[in-house]
């Protein structure tokens, strides 16, 4: 049952969408997420029996993500604003950031509690007796197959979709064209965004074009379970990352697929652990290297706008470690790096007008809102994850489906230097059903 709902959740949490509720996109996905989580959640534990969890250091770092706020107890200065003017002050309040601990420190509990059932489950087929000792048979919940054939019938519907999209044909996901004359709303697709007519975006159900184009990189894994069958969907993945135009996705789909073909080749090989965390290892740091070039050259001019321009990340990475310079071991509070960015006015101006909610960069964040100790333990948890993975290539004797979610999983780790998979759906939520399911078939070996 729980390996159904899994499945139903995967086709769920991408396609859904609710014009006129919210955005439309992003809050229908993450109330959807939630809600599938919970059920996933309640089914595993009523009807499956739980392994050992074996992750100590994913359960440090969420301990440690709950204990820190003993220590960032800052009070944390809001100006809320009444219009972009700088003299427009509605009112200035001081409050202590624990406040917005409470709706973060949530989603890591949910999201941990989430990889715990579903990296625990194990089915119960009966009870044997061996010598008056009486053993329970045990086996695997999870089909790979049907879990993979899912995600590529949402890839394949949301490339076509994308398709229509760049061709302008698309009637949902059209905004406004300023240039033009007034647009009466449409009567079943809701309001016209901005002033003027309709122009297409290309954007899938996800509504934003990086948003599409980073999910469709991370869930390319899925496509070589049986990559044979699935050509097709393929090409039109890596047509729709071209016309998306997301440097970071196509980067990513780079890694993951070289991860994945060096996991499949060379799966025995000894020096296969050394190749791999040199892939990890270089893409990391080709990923800061942008960032903090860029870093340099505006402490050094100022600005920002070097040949390598980050869109803004170094004069946030700038601000950030200004702002924590002083709480850098325990951070500065789960919650708080959308305060200090968007809801703060000298900050807002200083960002161009622009409302920075996530830090486009999930260590620098964890960092920022946890503090070095809290860095230490999410990194030491992401190493015992490779090496478990190192031994369950050697021991396994069919390990595609682990090759398949590892190397979905490492696209997070490495989109996560430039981006925030972890905090928006249907990343997040993926993320989440992928580290739970790698870690039901590694930990186990």
């Amino acid at each position: 049952m729980i390996n159904l709902l899994v499945t139903f959740s995967l086709i769920l949490i991408p396609l859904i969408i609710w014009i006129g509720f919210g955005d439309g996109v992003r809050a229908p996905k993450e109330i959807a997420s939630i809600i599938c989580l919970f059920g996933i959640i309640g089914v595993a534990v009523t009807k499956y029996a739980m392994r050992p969890f074996k992750q100590k250091w994913v359960f440090l770092f969420v301990l440690w993500c709950a204990a820190s706020t003993l220590f960032s107890n800052y009070m944390l200065k809001l100006e809320i604003l009444t219009d972009l003017s700088e003299a427009n002050i509605a009112a200035t309040l001081l409050m202590p950031s624990r406040i917005f601990h409470l709706q973060e420190m949530y989603f890591i509990l949910l999201a941990f509690v989430s990889i715990y059932v579903l990296s625990s489950s194990v089915a119960r087929h009966g009870v044997t007796s061996i010598e008056n000792v009486h053993v329970v048979e045990n086996s695997g919940v999870f089909d790979m197959r049907i879990i993979s054939n899912a995600v590529s019938f949402v890839i394949l519907a949301l490339c076509l979709y994308a398709i229509v999209q760049a061709l302008g044909l698309d009637q949902i996901f059209r905004v406004g064209n300023p240039d033009f004359p007034r647009t009466e709303d449409h009567p079943i697709f809701g309001r016209a965004m901005f002033r003027g007519a309709f122009a297409h975006r290309i954007v899938g159900t996800l509504g934003n074009p990086a948003i599409l184009g980073t999910w469709l990189a991370l869930s390319a894994p899925f496509l070589y379970y049986s990559w044979k069958k699935r050509i097709v969907h393929i090409a039109l993945l890596i047509v729709v990352l071209l016309i998306t135009d997301s440097t970071t996705a196509q980067f990513c789909f780079v890694i993951v697929t070289l991860f994945y073909l060096l996991s499949k080749l060379l799966s025995k090989n000894r020096v296969l652990p050394f190749i791999l965390a040199s892939i990890i290892a270089v893409s990391i740091m080709a990923s800061y290297a942008v960032v903090f070039l860029d870093v340099g050259h505006f402490i050094k001019n100022k600005n920002a706008q070097s040949a390598l321009n980050t869109t803004g990340r170094a004069l946030v990475h700038y601000e950030a470690a200004k702002l924590c310079q002083n709480n850098f071991m325990f951070g500065m509070g789960l919650g708080t790096f959308e305060e200090h960015f968007t809801k703060n006015q000298s900050m807002f101006f200083k960002m161009s007008h622009n409302s920075w909610r996530q830090m486009h960069d999930e260590y620098g964040q964890i960092w920022f809102s946890v503090g070095l100790v809290g860095l230490v333990l999410f990194v030491l948890a992401l190493f015992h994850i490779f090496a478990q993975y190192t031994h369950f290539l050697k021991v396994s004797s069919f390990p595609t489906g682990g090759i398949v979610l590892m190397s979905s999983f490492i696209g997070y780790m490495i989109m996560s230097t430039t981006y925030f998979p972890m905090r928006v759906p249907p990343h997040s939520f993926y993320l989440v059903i992928t580290t739970g399911l790698l870690l039901n078939q590694i930990q186990g070996e």
